[in-house]
């Protein structure tokens, strides 16, 4: 098996980490741009408003200044990258605290259809046990569950988990 970071030969395997996941910068940022500059206009055409405009305007210029808001708050909320690196995963998003999931503490990987067909990361922080939500969309969401498996060999993994896992080992 051989790709970016994993590199496999007839005795070992290396790898090399961390490994940073990223949503892809181009469009984040444009995104982020486009919905700024809407936001603005939208600002400035809400103080232009007089007599004559007409409600079907004030309407439609109050609901695109709400999509813009919230377009920029969902792209500065939402996961931005991932990180595999010896002692920990780490998830990180533009405007929100990082977490940070050392090996030891991930418990339980599984997949779960109610939340919208997302990855469930259960593990421990201060003694409690918790839950982050991972969408099944993300990028190269195989390769991050075959690292966790490599570093975490004692998390436990539910069918559809293994699944992929197993489908990964096929393909390279």
């Amino acid at each position: 098996m051989t790709n970016k970071y994993i590199t496999q030969n007839e005795n070992e395997v290396s790898i090399e980490l961390p490994v940073h996941f990223d949503f892809p910068k181009f469009t984040r940022y444009f995104t982020l741009i486009i919905a700024i500059l809407v936001i603005a206009y939208s600002i400035f055409m809400v103080t232009q408003i007089g007599d004559q405009t007409t409600t079907v305007k004030k309407v439609l210029l109050f609901v695109i200044l709400f999509l813009a808001f919230e377009s920029f708050l969902r792209n500065v909320t939402t996961l931005n990258r991932v990180t595999v690196s010896i002692k920990y995963l780490k998830f990180s998003a533009i405007a929100k605290p990082t977490l940070k999931i050392e090996w030891e503490n991930l418990k339980k990987v599984n997949f779960e259809e109610k939340k919208g067909k997302t990855l469930e990361f259960h593990y421990l922080e201060n003694g409690k046990e918790k839950v982050y939500f991972l969408s099944l969309a993300y990028k190269n969401l195989v390769d991050i569950l075959f690292l966790v498996k490599l570093m975490a060999p004692n998390v436990e993994l539910d069918d559809f988990v293994k699944e992929l896992i197993f489908s990964l080992n096929e393909k390279k």
